[in-house]
């Protein structure tokens, strides 16, 4: 019962940390040197209009596990934990795509964070499916 309401609490600062306004960096042409900067939230869909769509993906994701979550609290399901632990890793992967496809200039650290805390619920939802 402890896991279950700690992955609660782990969803919950992720979703926290995607609302903050400087999670995704956009990186845009500037004629005169150094390219134009823009900060966004996950939640935003300008990221998703340039074609990156992995921020919203995920922050969409990180919403399902956490009402997942809390209904895991409630009710536990064999079948329901392996499913969120599913969620999880594709929310995991879509939040490190990012990094791989538009490189380290897109790198902040709320991102690393949203990620390191769903890397950090896939050992947690395993651990809870083994008992």
């Amino acid at each position: 019962m402890l896991r279950r309401f700690f992955s609660s609490i782990t969803y919950t600062i992720a979703m926290i940390l995607e609302l903050l306004p400087n999670g995704v960096i956009m990186l845009f042409g500037n004629p005169s040197g150094d390219p134009y900067i823009e900060k966004v939230s996950y939640f935003s869909t300008l990221p998703f209009g340039y074609g990156n769509v992995f921020p919203l993906i995920t922050a969409v994701l990180t919403c399902i596990l956490f009402l997942l979550s809390i209904i895991s609290v409630l009710v536990n399901k064999k079948k329901l934990h392996g499913f969120i632990l599913l969620l999880t890793i594709v929310a995991c992967i879509m939040s490190f795509l990012p990094f791989i496809i538009f490189g380290v200039d897109c790198i902040t650290v709320i991102g690393i964070i949203i990620s390191v805390l769903l890397f950090i619920q896939i050992f947690s939802r395993a651990k809870i499916l083994r008992g």
